[in-house]
This record gives structure tokens, C-alpha cells and sequence, in this order.
């Protein structure tokens, strides 16, 4: 047919990017790869800046580039000799058959399929071993593997010397537990010094903090084996973050009569937060307040963003602003809740995440910290058999109340011990408050407040300063923001100076 065939997995585990010219097409799996062709000419998106600065990541189709686009997980491509491209879905997880099965019939089920996913992700003519946090599905996935394989499981953690954000005790407490060989690395401040070479390898604006970590991680790793398993997948699958409880509050507020929603409610909330919370979390707490009379899907995408709207109209330059005319974020998020729209609500937050969160930062995270190290990294929790069972779970099941990831903790009550099953998720998080107040202060100033960054003409020197100073003084967490802008920077740095 003298067609060309593109195609990528149904979870977006592996990129796929390309580049379609006027008489030619290139595609590949590394960005850096379509840089190299002359034709190609290399300019920064705007548009993808804006939306990184509200999810942290680039989101598909998008990579940072103009003209460069990533082909989105589950869809393939044909390319014709007359320039035409097409691009289709082939698959789908869809949420709308649940099955009526009794809790303990649900946990047996999910334990049976698991162990099956681990198991033919255990096929391997090299050494093998795991990535362990610690947590929940790290935990588990390391647990299946010592059940499985005949030989011991190596089994590898990094952590911090400050205590809010190691979880090397809980790690080594399952590698015990289970009888692993097990690693350790711990991270210091001094770990920053890679930034630029992340920059380089993320290839696009990438700002997944917990991405320096799991850089490291997989140098240690791939020290002893060449392909580790993984725990990604969990939180998607059954519903793990405390975002969704929010969710749930966002969409339950307005079911409530117009008259109560639209004045008394936010104003009692907005009372009670000033008078009781301390002032760092008072701020977090009035921003919910504040998002909770806009629609769900809307709050929702306000409560995730990294800088909110508000927040960016302070920062932008006038000439940054004009270049945006008016693009919004909420037009990522909301073709998903569309697509969603004859779901379960809370089945279709979980919809939107799996098709934008998932693929576009949570498995670039960790394909592109494994690969850079020749290391395959495998998702047990990703199998698509898998994720069809997950998928007919009634919503209530994975969040019960407040408590999350109901069932599938469950299902592991007597595999794991019950401190691994209730501890507060932390999953790879990175000390950036404390560093950014301290040891990194200096380190920000000098990037951030530079000539070459203040040239650019993106942000308003006398905000970031603010931004910069309110941290380190503690009236306020702007650590996720300030590594935005720091993370931005320096690909700027690597891909246009």
C-alpha cells in the first residue's frame, strides 16, 4: 500500500514522536532524535509552556516544540505517500460494566490477576529485579515476585536524610519481610548538579520533582539487573490520591440547592479556615474554598494545577500574555470528561487522569530515568488485563468514604503489615521546601534572577524574586512552583541557547 505504520502501546509506557513537514515525515522515540534532521527547525511552543506550568508536564499532543507532537497511547498512525495522516484509537478502558461481586470475591480476584501480571513480567533472560518505595503497590509487586521466583528478588530504594520524606525504613521492613537483596541510596542537595543533564534527557518541560530520585534510583539499579518492576499504575488503578476525596467534595457540593452553594456554605468554610488552620495550610484550605464554587471538573483542574490562573496572570510578562490569546488548560482535561461523560463521576476523574497523568509525566518519569541508564522498568499494575478487571470495580469499592484504595488494601490485609498498608503516601517525594530555604537558595537566585532567564521574556523578575524570598522566609510553599521555573529553565538552556 506504500503506507507507513506507526502504533503505540495502549498505556503510553514507550513514546512515539514525530514530525510531520510539508514533504516528509520523521518520527521516533527520542525527540533529540527529530532535532537532528536539518528540515526540522527547532522553536519553542508557548502554548506547551503555558500548559506545563499548570500540570507540570507537557501534555500530549504536545512536547515543547512546535511542530512536534507525541502520538497519543492506544492510537496508531498512517502515513500516505500523499502526505495525508491519519491517526485512530485502537483501544479503550472502559469503565461502564461493573461487576456485583462481594468484597472477598473482588479481593481474590485481584490478587489472582496480579500475581498473574507479575508473573509473565518475571520472563527474562537477564537479571531482574525491583524498584521498592515502600508503599503500597511496590510492596505488593516485590511480595508476588518473592512468591513467584526461586531466587531471592534484589530490591532497591533511595531516600533523604530528612525524616518528613525518607521511606527507607518502610522499604527496608518489606525487603525483610520478603527476603530480599536489598540496596540503598540516599539523596542530598547536592543531587541538583544533574539538572541540566535531566533537562537534556526529559527532552521536554518536565517538572515531576520526585524525576531526580528516580534518576538515581535507576543508576543504583542497574548497577546489579537490567530490567526492574515497578508499582506504577496503583493510584490510577484504585483511586490512591487524596485529590479524588476532594473530588468527591467538589461534586457533592453542587448537588447541593443553588441558594446554599453559591452563598452561605463557601462563606461558614472560608470562617472556620482563617480562624483554626496555621497559615501554610490556611492557604491550601482557602484555595479550596475559593475553587469549590466553580463546576467539579473545574475545581479539580484548579486544585492540580501548579500555578493556578490566578497565579500565572502574576507572573506572565504583557508580551508572554499576548502570545497565549486566552489558551486555557481546562481544554486538556475537559475532552476527557467528555469522553467520560456516561461514567460513574468518580470513574471518570479516573479516566481523565489514566489518559493525561499517567502517560504524560508518571511513565515518562521512570521509562526515561530506566532507559538513560539501559535499564527496562516494567508496570505489573499496567497490564492491560489488569486494568480491564479494575475497570468493572464499582467506584465506591475503590473509595469508601475517605479511605482510598479500599479494595485493593483489602485484598493485601495478612500479605503485607498493616503499617505498610496504612502509611501516608509519599511515593519518591523530594525535600524541596527545606532545600529551597536552605542549601539550594543561593542556587535558585543565581538561575532563576539571571540575565540570560530574565531575557527570555516569559516572567516578571520582581514576581519570581517574590516568589523566591516568601519561600525562603516560610509565608508560604511555593517549592513545586520555584522547581517548575528552575526545570524550565534549564531546558531552555540545553535545547535553544
Amino acid at each position: 500500500k506504500k503506507q507507513l505504520f506507526l502504533a503505540r502501546d495502549r498505556v503510553g509506557k514507550k513514546p512515539l514522536k514525530f514530525f510531520h513537514g510539508p514533504d516528509f515525515f520523521v518520527f521516533a522515540s527520542e525527540l533529540k532524535a527529530i532535532l537532528k534532521d536539518p528540515a526540522v527547525k527547532k522553536e519553542p511552543d508557548f502554548e506547551a509552556i503555558h500548559h506545563y506550568l499548570t500540570f507540570q508536564y507537557a501534555p500530549t499532543p504536545l512536547t515543547g516544540f512546535r511542530g512536534i507532537q507525541k502520538l497519543p497511547p492506544a492510537h496508531y498512525a498512517i502515513v500516505g505517500q500523499d502526505g495525508s495522516c491519519l491517526i485512530k484509537r485502537y483501544w479503550q478502558l472502559d469503565y461502564s460494566e461493573k461487576w456485583d461481586l462481594s468484597e472477598k470475591e473482588w479481593q481474590k480476584k485481584i490478587m489472582e490477576k496480579l500475581e498473574e501480571s507479575v508473573k509473565l513480567r518475571l520472563i527474562s533472560d537477564v537479571p531482574l529485579g525491583a524498584f521498592l518505595s515502600g508503599g503500597v503497590d511496590s510492596s505488593a509487586v516485590v511480595g508476588l515476585m518473592a512468591k513467584i521466583s526461586p531466587r531471592p528478588v534484589k530490591t532497591f530504594t533511595i531516600g533523604f536524610e530528612e525524616q518528613s520524606h525518607n521511606e527507607i525504613p518502610y522499604a527496608r521492613k518489606v525487603a525483610k519481610l520478603f527476603k530480599t537483596e536489598h540496596a540503598e541510596l540516599v539523596a542530598k542537595p547536592d543531587a541538583v548538579e544533574i539538572l541540566p543533564e535531566l533537562a537534556r534527557q526529559y527532552e521536554e518541560p518536565y517538572a515531576d520533582s520526585s524525576a531526580l530520585p528516580s534518576w538515581y534510583l535507576a543508576a543504583l539499579t542497574k548497577k546489579y539487573v537490567t530490567v526492574a518492576l515497578c508499582g506504577d499504575g496503583g493510584d490510577e488503578n484504585f483511586g490512591g490520591y487524596t485529590r479524588y476525596n476532594a473530588y468527591k467534595i467538589f461534586y457533592n457540593f453542587h448537588r447541593l440547592p443553588k441558594i446554599l452553594r453559591e452563598k452561605f456554605l463557601p462563606k461558614i468554610i472560608e470562617i472556620l479556615v482563617k480562624s483554626f488552620y496555621h497559615r501554610l495550610r490556611k492557604e491550601k484550605l482557602l484555595r479550596f474554598v475559593k475553587e469549590i464554587g466553580q463546576n467539579p471538573q473545574r475545581s479539580y483542574l484548579e486544585l492540580v494545577s501548579y500555578f493556578n490562573s490566578e497565579q500565572k496572570n502574576r507572573l506572565w510578562t504583557e508580551g508572554f500574555k499576548s502570545r497565549l490569546a486566552n489558551t486555557d488548560s481546562f481544554k486538556i482535561l475537559e475532552p476527557k470528561f467528555q469522553e467520560a461523560e456516561n461514567y460513574n463521576y468518580l470513574d471518570q476523574v479516573f479516566y481523565a487522569d489514566f489518559n493525561t497523568y499517567l502517560p504524560d509525566d508518571l511513565l515518562v518519569k521512570m521509562d526515561i530515568a530506566a532507559m538513560s541508564h539501559g535499564l527496562e522498568s516494567r508496570s505489573p499494575l499496567l497490564d492491560h488485563e489488569f486494568l480491564e478487571l479494575t475497570a468493572k470495580i464499582p467506584a465506591s469499592l475503590k473509595i469508601k468514604g475517605q479511605a482510598k484504595k479500599y479494595i485493593f488494601k483489602k485484598a493485601l490485609v495478612g500479605f503485607l503489615p498493616a503499617d505498610i498498608l496504612r502509611r501516608t503516601k509519599k511515593g519518591f517525594g523530594v525535600p524541596l521546601e527545606r532545600w529551597f530555604k536552605n542549601e539550594l537558595k543561593d542556587y535558585l537566585r543565581s538561575i532563576l534572577l539571571s540575565e540570560k532567564s530574565v531575557k527570555r521574556g516569559l516572567f516578571k523578575k520582581e514576581e519570581v524574586a517574590r516568589l523566591i524570598e516568601a519561600h525562603g522566609r516560610g509565608k508560604a510553599n511555593y517549592a513545586h512552583h520555584l522547581w517548575a521555573l528552575l526545570t524550565l529553565e534549564h531546558w531552555f538552556r540545553n535545547y535553544f541557547d
